[in-house]
């Protein structure tokens, strides 16, 4: 979407697979919840549970603009 920042998938994969190996370590094997304060659009969220998707057990994004958010069942 013009004008909205766009976060690079490959950086948000690997932050998700280290968080995952944190809580793992941890004891906590998951499913796990992902959430998005500030979803916008939902990219990359929708990016993230198609690449995760069998280590969640739910994604919840949730967002202000209502642009971003008309946007997000298009995702």
């Amino acid at each position: 979407l013009p004008g909205h920042t766009a976060f690079p998938v490959r950086l948000a994969s690997e932050t998700f697979q280290r968080c995952a190996a944190i809580l793992a370590a941890a004891g906590a094997n998951g499913p796990y919840t992902l959430y998005d304060p500030c979803c916008g659009g939902a990219q990359l969220l929708t990016t993230l549970a198609l690449l995760h998707g069998d280590r969640l057990a739910r994604v919840i994004g949730s967002g202000i603009d209502p642009e971003a958010a008309r946007l997000a069942p298009r995702d």
